[in-house]
């Protein structure tokens, strides 16, 4: 695409009145089209099944609208197909949709119109060019809706979004916005980003695209993005342009997440680069042989960019300690990573192909990562042998090996007596019967063992593999979470996990972390009481008995204890529950008397009875630590200036402990997940604030960003005001006025921002934004 959305700006159309259904057809059979237009080779729409409900119409020698072309109808179902043979040409706007059934408009020469707008199901298909002088837009289609051009198509924008498919014969001359899931083409910007370049105007009341203003502002012939919004990938272009002019003293880049279409040629211009990350850029697909020209590199990250191959000269990078090759579509690999000399770490997390022998000369080797390595389409569907060449890597000290359906674990795994981390999660089954003498490997510090398989089409491993690691003297770090009861196939495969041996943790007094949920251990044995190094003990849905969980709560005071869900939440016959219970409820009520003070008080002495192993329920705890932001709040706000800092200080530490309780998965249609929504949103936004005038904005821009996370609807637009004050802290003033914008836009009165809306500069800013015309056409760079 090009730089500006127009070259001219837009102009308002001239009147047109609307066709519905234009003279000068006839009605063909199905047969005839299939015959005649092999419609089944482009159509996906099974039009035959309804022949004798929807008749098929045919404009042979091409139709010309003078006028918008739109269907008739009612507003769920088109009752009709549509085969133009030759040209279509339509002075105004082609709007074509279906919102039931469907049906399809097959153009076999070229379409010309000034905006094709499309909704619901309707399968439209161009063989020629498509040629539009506004935009292209399709939404709805979750029911089937696609457009399916067979040659060029140029338009100033094109927009798919709700599911509307889009398949093109080359990449479009025009700014493309789109799920890359539902378009065969590299995008500009991608479903979730139009709510960020859009004109606020043209925002829902819930901040998303509206598809309707959309459509309405390109029948209107008015611009859609705001001003200056440029593709990523077009703007990381611009940027290495600009670095040029001093090439030699630049010595990172970072340009993942860029959708970059190409090896960007400028690299080879920074001949003291050092690091380089290009990962998740799905469409880079290939990379420049003369990578091997960057000969200073020591960092390369290449994951999920679609690559099929490295250059052989990729073993000229004798300086690369580090090479990031995961997620990748590799067909082989070439011989030369076996010169990378100085290679410390290589990430190929979900290979798809074998290691090459040459590897084994790679002696400074200490960090391989091998996850969801596979064979087949998907990482769990076919069974993967052991990579011999990995038990070759004497100097390997962490090893990954995690969601592979592997086949075995060679004795010669313990050739690797440099080994100290080993991670076999979610990679064991039936199929596998034994493990070598793990006790063998002299530095093995982190064994994960997970007893989860990588898929469900696989029977789960018998615990019989678990019976050698007690004798791990070495161990720091264990995870054995899920080898409890399993069904496969609808029968018993495994049975419940109720006990330990009664000495497995004897000879494991080194062990610090420690997991053992989703097991159904009823208790533990006298054993794992004696493990005094212990930081960390996971026994989330585990079925602990009482005087267990009174006996970890007494004798590991110090220890992070995660029990949830063990049944502990609703005991609130305990005397500790009870207390915590009765102070966060008295602390809610000097919180509403206004004695902020007490309700302080109260609340920290109810956060001190949340001990690991204590008895108390979650909400409690949650509402305790709220409590604490929201009376510290008060007391900050009403404090003379001098003595603000101590109840700032407090706040912004209670703070960050709350957004730490609330879980990263939220139910937010049950109660619970409502009240953690409002400590997220709440907490998030007085942190930021708090940081914010702590002198701390880049602090506060992360805090306000957790805030944002469940802040979607207008009424929580004061989190948009932080965000707006966070952003001008940090000189980010375009970005602070685009969301002042559309806060703005959306309710002029809006009393928070009264003075940023009175400013000179930003209503300048948006009269900008309103003359300026950003989409065009063209094509990638």
């Amino acid at each position: 695409m090009a730089d500006d959305e127009s070259q001219s700006g837009p102009s308002v159309p001239p009147a047109l009145t609307t066709v519905h259904s234009p003279v000068g057809y006839r009605l063909i059979s199905a047969q005839e089209a299939e015959e005649r237009f092999r419609v089944s080779a482009d159509v996906g729409y099974p039009y035959v099944d309804f022949a004798d409900e929807q008749e098929i119409r045919l404009y042979e020698g091409g139709l010309h609208v003078a006028g918008h072309l739109e269907p008739e109808g009612d507003s769920d179902w088109v009752p009709y197909n549509t085969v133009v043979d030759g040209d279509l040409t339509v002075d105004g706007d082609l709007a074509w949709w279906d919102d039931s059934g469907g049906n399809f408009f097959l153009v076999t020469g070229a379409l010309r119109a000034r905006n094709v707008l499309l909704s619901g199901c309707p399968n439209v298909v161009v063989r020629g060019d498509l040629e539009v002088a506004g935009g292209i837009c399709g939404s709805y289609g979750e029911d089937g809706g696609v457009l399916v051009v067979c040659g060029r198509t140029r338009a100033r924008i094109i927009i798919s979004r709700s599911y509307f498919g889009m398949t093109f014969a080359e990449q479009p001359q025009a700014l493309l916005v789109a799920d890359p899931h539902y378009t065969n083409c590299p995008v500009d910007f991608t479903e979730e980003e139009l709510d960020t370049v859009l004109l606020p105007e043209l925002l829902d009341d819930h901040g998303t695209a509206d598809a309707w203003k959309i459509k309405e502002a390109l029948r209107e012939g008015r611009q859609v993005l705001r001003a200056g919004v440029r593709p990523s990938h077009l703007a990381a272009l611009e940027e290495l342009d600009a670095l040029l002019v001093r090439a030699e003293e630049v010595t990172e880049l970072d340009l993942s997440e860029r959708k970059l279409r190409h090896f960007p040629e400028q690299l080879l211009s920074f001949p003291n680069l050092r690091v380089l990350s290009l990962e998740g850029n799905a469409e880079l697909k290939t990379i420049d042989p003369r990578i091997g020209e960057l000969a200073a590199l020591e960092e390369l990250r290449l994951a999920g960019t679609q690559l099929t191959g490295l250059p052989e000269s990729i073993g000229r990078l004798r300086n690369l300690r580090l090479l990031d090759i995961s997620d990748n579509a590799f067909t082989a690999l070439p011989d030369s990573l076996g010169d990378l000399d100085r290679l410390e770490v290589l990430h190929a997390a979900k290979l798809t192909c074998p290691l090459p022998d040459t590897l084994a000369r790679l002696h400074t080797l200490r960090e391989l990562d091998l996850s969801r390595q596979h064979q087949g389409r998907y990482h769990c569907d076919t069974l993967v042998d052991f990579p011999p060449i990995v038990t070759r890597l004497t100097g390997l000290r962490t090893l990954d090996l995690s969601y592979v359906w592997l086949a075995s674990v060679p004795d010669e795994l313990l050739n690797l007596t440099e080994l100290e981390e080993l991670n076999l999660s979610n990679s064991l089954s039936a199929r596998l019967t034994r493990l070598p003498d793990l006790a063998r490997l002299p530095r093995l510090r982190v064994l994960r063992l997970s007893g989860r398989t990588p898929g469900s089409n696989q029977p789960p491993p018998s615990r019989d593999l678990l019976s050698g690691i007690w004798d791990i003297t070495t161990l720091e770090h264990l995870e054995i979470d899920r080898w409890g009861k399993e069904t496969f196939d609808g029968r018993k495969a495994r049975t419940a996990f109720r006990a330990l041996p009664d000495d497995a943790f004897t000879h494991l007094s080194n062990l610090r972390h420690i997991d053992l949920s989703f097991n159904e251990l009823t208790t533990l044995p006298e054993s794992f009481f004696g493990l005094r190094r212990l930081d960390f003990a996971g026994l989330r849905y585990t079925k602990l008995d009482r005087p267990t969980l009174e006996r970890l709560r007494a004798m590991f005071p110090r220890t992070r204890l995660d029990l949830r869900d063990t049944g502990t939440k609703e005991v609130v016959h305990d005397p500790n529950w009870q207390s915590v219970h009765a102070l966060v409820r008295m602390g809610a009520e000097k919180q509403v008397a206004q004695d902020h003070a007490a309700a302080v008080t109260a609340f920290e002495e109810a956060v001190a009875l949340c001990a690991p192993g204590a008895c108390h329920s979650d909400y409690d705890r949650l509402y305790a630590h709220y409590g604490l932001v929201d009376a510290l709040g008060q007391l900050a706000e009403n404090a003379p200036d001098g003595d603000r800092p101590e109840p700032t200080a407090k706040l912004i530490r209670y703070a960050e402990q709350t957004l730490s309780l609330v879980p990263g998965t939220i139910w937010h249609f049950t109660d619970e997940g409502a009240f953690q929504e409002e400590v997220k949103r709440r907490t998030g936004n007085a942190l930021a604030w708090h940081l914010l005038h702590s002198g701390e904005p880049e602090r506060a821009l992360a805090a306000v960003e957790q805030a944002l996370s469940v802040a979607d609807a207008p009424e929580y637009d004061f989190v948009r005001d932080t965000q707006v004050r966070v952003l001008l802290a940090l000189g980010r003033t375009d970005d602070a006025y685009r969301v002042a914008d559309q806060i703005l836009s959306r309710d002029p009165s809006f009393g928070d921002l009264t003075d940023i809306a009175a400013l000179p500069e930003f209503q300048s800013w948006r009269q900008t934004q309103r003359t300026a015309a950003p989409e065009a056409p063209g094509s990638a760079r």
